[in-house]
Order: structure tokens, then sequence, then C-alpha cells
């Protein structure tokens, strides 16, 4: 996966949906440069749980490789 946080003043994220179950049911992982965080995600029946947390540095027009 590569993402680059580009512009926004909301957010400035990129990501990745996986292991897709249905509609309702999958993990992303983002990394956020406006929080400097890299968060997992799982939804279970459309609901949005955070399985882990990570601080890490991520800078606006960088590509990052996962």
């Amino acid at each position: 996966m590569r993402a680059k946080p580009v512009s926004g003043s909301v957010d400035q994220a990129g990501g990745l949906a996986f292991g897709i179950r249905n509609i309702n049911n999958y993990f992303v992982l983002r990394i956020n440069a406006l929080e400097d965080n890299i968060i997992l995600f799982e939804y279970v029946h459309n609901k949005r749980l955070t399985r882990a947390t990570a601080q890490q540095e991520i800078t606006k027009d960088q590509w990052y490789l996962h």
C-alpha cells in the first residue's frame, strides 16, 4: 500500500481497507498527518472499533509504504 496525505483542514489521511467480509464488516489501516498517528480500525456490523494505535510522525506530501 502507498498513501500520501496531501491537503485538508479537517483530515489529511490515507489508508487501506482489507479483510472485507461484506459492506458492514472489514478492517481499515489509516495514517493521519494532522494527528501524527497510525490507527487500525475494525468495522463490525457497521460499528467502528479501534484495535491498535501508534504515534508516528506523518508528513504532508510524502509517500508512505506499509
